[in-house]
Parts: C-alpha cells; sequence; structure tokens
C-alpha cells in the first residue's frame, strides 16, 4: 500500500491529521515510510465530543507521536456549543473548527501539505449523502484526491482502499489504534447510512455495491471536469447564460456559487430558481437563498448579496 502514498518534494514539510483511529494511524505509518520524520508533523483536533473518550484520543495520538519522533501540535474546542450558536449540525460544525485549526497550524509552521486518511468507504457513504440530500453532478463526484483550502492543500491518498484493507494492513504492520464508538451511533446521518442502508443494499441487489459506486463517481468526476470552466467566473452575464442549454447554465450557475461565493453545497432548488432569473423580459428582480443570502438581477449580470 505504500505505493500509494506520494510526495512531490521529500525536502518540504508535511502535515498529517490524525485522529487515533485506524486509517489515519495507518496513512502515518505510511508516509513516515516515504519522508524523514522531521520534515512531517501530526496535527489532532479534540472536538470535546466524547468527554473522556475524546481525550484519551488526544493522549494515545501524543504518545504515539513521541514514540515515532515525530513532531506534532493539538488543538480542542467544544463543538456542540458551536453548533448550537451557529445553527449548524454537529459535522458541519466539526469539519469548521477542525479545519480552522489545520489552517492556523499551516500558517504557524509554514506548512502547505496536509495529509488525510479518507478512504473508499467514506467516498460512497458522502455519495449517498448528497444523492438523497439532492445535489448536482459536482456535488456528486465525491471527494477529491487533491483539493485546495486557501493556500493548504489537501491529499486524500487512501481514496482507492476500503476500511477493510485498510484495517487489514495495520494488521500485519502490529500497529495500534483507537476506536471510536461513536461512528456505531445511529444519531449521525452518515452512521445510519454505513450501518443501514448500505448494507440493505447489497442485501437487495445481493453483491458488495462499492466497485459499481466508485466506478460511478470515476465517471461523474470525468464528465464534470470537461463540463466545468477552467476558471470559476466573477460575473454571470444574463445574456451569455440564455443561449445555452440548461446543463451549461445549471453548472456555471453551481460554480459561481460554490467557487466563486463560496456557497457550501448549492442545492438544485437554489441553483433552479436563479435560472429563473435568466427568463427574457426580467430586468430587475431576485430571490432568496439561505442564510440570509439573495441573487438580484441587475443591468444584465447576476450579483449574489446578503
Amino acid at each position: 500500500m505504500n505505493h500509494l502514498i506520494s510526495i512531490s518534494s521529500k525536502k518540504l514539510p508535511i502535515m498529517v491529521a490524525v485522529s487515533g483511529g485506524v486509517d489515519s494511524v495507518a496513512l502515518l505509518i505510511m508516509l513516515l515510510r516515504k519522508t524523514h520524520p522531521s520534515k512531517l508533523r501530526v496535527v489532532h483536533y479534540n472536538h470535546q465530543l466524547r468527554g473522556r473518550q475524546s481525550d484519551a484520543d488526544e493522549r494515545f495520538v501524543r504518545q504515539l507521536a513521541k514514540k515515532l519522533g515525530v513532531k506534532a501540535s493539538f488543538g480542542k474546542g467544544n463543538v456542540a456549543q458551536f453548533a448550537q450558536k451557529n445553527k449548524l449540525s454537529i459535522e458541519t460544525a466539526a469539519r469548521q473548527m477542525r479545519y480552522a485549526f489545520f489552517e492556523k497550524i499551516s500558517s504557524k509552521y509554514k506548512i502547505r501539505q496536509l495529509y488525510l486518511a479518507h478512504h473508499a468507504d467514506d467516498q460512497i457513504e458522502t455519495f449517498l449523502q448528497r444523492l438523497f440530500r439532492g445535489t448536482g453532478i459536482g456535488g456528486l463526484t465525491g471527494i477529491k484526491p487533491q483539493t485546495r483550502r486557501g493556500k493548504l492543500l489537501l491529499h486524500r491518498p487512501l481514496l482507492s482502499l476500503t476500511k477493510q484493507q485498510i484495517a487489514q494492513y495495520a494488521k500485519d504492520q502490529g500497529l495500534k489504534w483507537r476506536e471510536d464508538e461513536s461512528n456505531l451511533h445511529l444519531d449521525f446521518n452518515r452512521n445510519r447510512v454505513r450501518h443501514q442502508l448500505i448494507p440493505l443494499a447489497k442485501d437487495i441487489f445481493g453483491r458488495d455495491i462499492t466497485p459499481v459506486v466508485l466506478r460511478l463517481i470515476e465517471i461523474l468526476d470525468g464528465e464534470d471536469e470537461y463540463m466545468s470552466p477552467s476558471k470559476p467566473p466573477r460575473i454571470l452575464s444574463v445574456k451569455d447564460l440564455q443561449g445555452q442549454p440548461k446543463a451549461i447554465q445549471r453548472r456555471m450557475i453551481h460554480v459561481w456559487l460554490s467557487q466563486t461565493h463560496k456557497v457550501f453545497m448549492p442545492d438544485f432548488d437554489e441553483v433552479e430558481s436563479i435560472r429563473k432569473l435568466l427568463s427574457p423580459g426580467e430586468t430587475s428582480c431576485r430571490i432568496n437563498l439561505k442564510k440570509g443570502l439573495h441573487v438580484k438581477r441587475s443591468r444584465g449580470t447576476l450579483k449574489l448579496e446578503k
């Protein structure tokens, strides 16, 4: 599995997010076989969602980093409180706080590469969640092997491996890790997809759906790459969009929202409501989006405003 890991330059420092679970521990070991420990920094964020268990995860990662001779940075925050205050789901709040910490460490130590342990099971769960939430092709392309978040380049080298394959690698290497019991709780949508929906689909069709869904994601990713503009548009011209097929209109609006204006996961209804502003004869009107945003048609262009 070490062949899956590729580091652009062994001279540049890199970070690896380690939760203490089998996936991130395995990734850490793979990276250490590709680069010198002095060039690697472990980052761990304590979400404080599981009380003593969260603190035990942090202690485990501290001890592991010390044993391996790797520098490490630790952060923590009250995710539940942040989620309630900002009216976010626990998962969204955790992601926002975690990545804010990663970016802080990136800036502090001038590290521009972050490795994450997302795997094929995560890919399929994300695909199914977005499918039933109602997203377009762009959303169904799943988790990307590489993405950029500000100055930080995110790498996900384990996307082609299943959780089972990673766990087997960890066992073969004699590794130790922490089990997150919250992954078994059915309070979260992702866990229900993992423990109920996917096993039900396997039972109904009588076979493992993993390779089928991964192949579909690959096909959609290729089509998404072909249809997406090389650069996200800063301004949407009503006249230019009116002459395009519906598929291109939807794609341009989605890219404009998600990439130009950083609107998280615009759904089909939002895109379609904006598309109605393209109707001939309309001169000045607007539609409301979520979170206090609205799109206004004015002087032949579409504008996003608060």
